[in-house]
């Protein structure tokens, strides 16, 4: 990469030399040459974001390499199921620190909102908030529409517990299942909430 004059086929080959270093197990070659061609570049091509993605798996510290991972998530969808698979826990108020603006700050709510197996209402708000426009807001939405629905609903046509609970116990206890039907009502109130001021803001 060092003797070619062209820059976009420098981060190529920069980018292949990443690749390699990484089944070869050399994060420090992994590191020099991220630094070195992708990290100070202005350039938020896919190439960048492949190449910070073999930049995680790099990384020891866990915090930097979940707020990379965010960033890799929101940008590369080649790469989302397995850093949905194999990403750590999202501890969102430590990645934070490393945002460097709102659409950052956006991207972290993102991926911990789509790795969170229950509900996501704070993490939609902070979409919201941060990035409006978010591609991933009607997606994540959508899902939330769903968990209400298996939330409310299977207990009452099933008589089990719904899919998306760990608490399965608190659906065999009558007074704790009247109990659960009613806070997920208004969870869903909230929602409904959320939902019509986004509407109002357009």
């Amino acid at each position: 990469a060092k003797i070619n004059t062209n820059e976009q086929l420098k981060r190529r080959w920069a980018f292949q030399a990443i690749r390699l270093a990484f089944y070869n197990g050399d994060t420090k070659t992994i590191q020099n040459t991220y630094n070195q061609y992708f990290k100070s570049n202005n350039c938020n091509d896919i190439l960048s974001y492949w190449a910070m993605h073999f930049m995680t798996q790099s990384v020891k510290d866990t915090t930097y390499r979940s707020y990379l991972s965010a960033r890799v998530f929101a940008n590369a969808p080649d790469k989302q199921i397995i850093l949905y698979q194999f990403s750590s826990d999202i501890n969102t108020n430590e990645i934070l620190k490393y945002a460097q603006n709102d659409l950052e700050k956006a991207q972290i709510y993102e991926i911990s909102a789509f790795k969170t197996f229950q509900k996501t209402l704070p993490q939609l708000k902070e979409i919201y908030k941060y990035h409006p426009t978010s591609k991933a807001l009607s997606f994540l939405i959508l899902r939330e529409v769903n968990k209400l629905e298996d939330l409310i609903l299977s207990p009452y046509y099933n008589f089990l517990g719904p899919a998306v609970t760990t608490n399965y116990s608190d659906y065999q206890d009558n007074n704790l299942y009247q109990q659960r039907i009613i806070e997920d009502k208004a969870y869903a109130k909230e929602l409904i909430m959320f939902l019509s001021s986004m509407k109002n803001t357009e």
